[in-house]
């Protein structure tokens, strides 16, 4: 479950994970924070890792929007999934769904299409490793 305002960019090495925990992302991603209204920024390395990639950052956050909707995204393959990949997104607040639906990876310029092609990137690598 990232947070709704990280823009996944790059891997980043999970070797400072020991053990590495389940990501919603599948990987650790590097990226940008888009949530400040003066702009984009790429935050510290244990910013991104403990709030970007983890999500449920209002509160603990000092750029999360008070007034956002949801608190995460989370996504998830299809059983029997081919190709393209069938997956489905769902945008939480407080631990509960708000929104959800197919992820169409020919979405463009979002950060939820970002981010649901950064999912899909991790888990062909993952599966084929």
């Amino acid at each position: 479950m990232s947070c709704p305002f990280f823009l996944p960019q790059h891997i980043l090495d999970s070797s400072a994970w020991n053990p590495a925990p389940r990501l919603p992302l599948g990987e650790a991603w590097g990226g940008t924070c888009c949530a400040p209204p003066a702009g984009p920024f790429d935050p510290r390395e244990d910013v991104v890792r403990e709030l970007c990639n983890m999500g449920y950052a209002r509160g603990r956050c000092e750029f999360f929007p008070a007034g956002t909707v949801g608190d995460a995204i989370r996504f998830s393959m299809r059983k029997g999934a081919t190709e393209p990949p069938s997956v489905v997104y769902v945008i939480e607040r407080d631990h509960s769904p708000i929104e959800h639906g197919d992820f169409d990876p020919g979405q463009t310029a979002s950060i939820l299409a970002a981010q649901g092609r950064a999912f899909i990137e991790s888990h062909k690598r993952l599966r084929e490793s």
